[in-house]
């Protein structure tokens, strides 16, 4: 019964939009100062889910390719229009006893398009973006996500669009509750919970009485022929 109720939780999520998921440690790691990343998106407990819109790179693009040009690469702040970056606050003392979380990205299916998701930390980004090592060295477990998309569908001139739209998603952040769950999904357990004890506890005399009904109905179809 627990496993229904999942599966149908599921499904019911899966039907209504596409899903991209990416699950990762927080550990202490140098930290490091990128450059322009107070003007970044945050994703902390506070607000760990935000919409956006992005346009997708043309179809038939790889994702390790999208905003990888040598100019891009030379930018010194995220300015590629198929891309986004967002930090993410594992440093919150609400996070603090979590050390493994998932970032979710959800698009409706009416939107076809590919995600790339890559978790960097601060000095990788830092690199990146002409950043370099805070003046005395601390550590931190914040972390970067770089979010690409790439176009999947093809234009119908019967549809009366002309060119690609950008794509609508939502990004999630959210602590894994021992290593595994999500805490959005923690709920539905709790609920779960007590429906999975009552019908193991019941099936024996579920399965008692059914059986006393066949062998019943057995008897009965024996006196009829006799």
């Amino acid at each position: 019964m627990f496993l229904f109720h999942l599966c149908l939780f599921l499904f019911a999520s899966l039907a209504l939009a596409n899903t991209e998921i990416v699950n990762f440690e927080a550990s202490d790691q140098v930290a490091a100062d990128v450059h322009g990343a107070n003007l970044w998106h945050v994703l902390s407990p506070e607000a760990n889910e935000k919409p956006f819109n992005v346009s997708p790179a043309p179809l038939g693009t790889r994702i390790n390719s999208i905003c990888s040009s040598a100019e891009d690469l030379l930018s010194d702040a995220p300015n590629c229009e198929h891309e986004l970056w967002i930090k993410l606050d594992l440093d919150h003392p609400k996070w603090k006893s979590y050390t493994k979380f998932t970032l979710r990205i959800s698009w409706p299916g009416s939107s076809p398009a590919d995600f790339g998701i890559n978790i960097i930390n601060p000095q990788a980004t830092a690199s990146r973006f002409a950043g370099g090592p805070i003046t005395s060295p601390s550590l931190s477990r914040i972390k970067f996500a770089r979010i690409r998309v790439v176009d999947t569908g093809v234009i119908s001139p019967l549809s009366g669009l002309t060119e690609v739209q950008p794509v609508p998603f939502i990004v999630t952040l959210e602590p894994l509750y021992f290593g595994v769950i999500p805490a959005s999904i923690a709920p539905l357990l709790w609920i779960s919970l007590p429906v999975l004890v009552c019908s193991a506890f019941l099936v024996p005399y579920v399965n008692a009485y059914l059986q006393s009904v066949a062998v019943d109905a057995r008897k009965e179809l024996g006196r009829k022929k006799d």
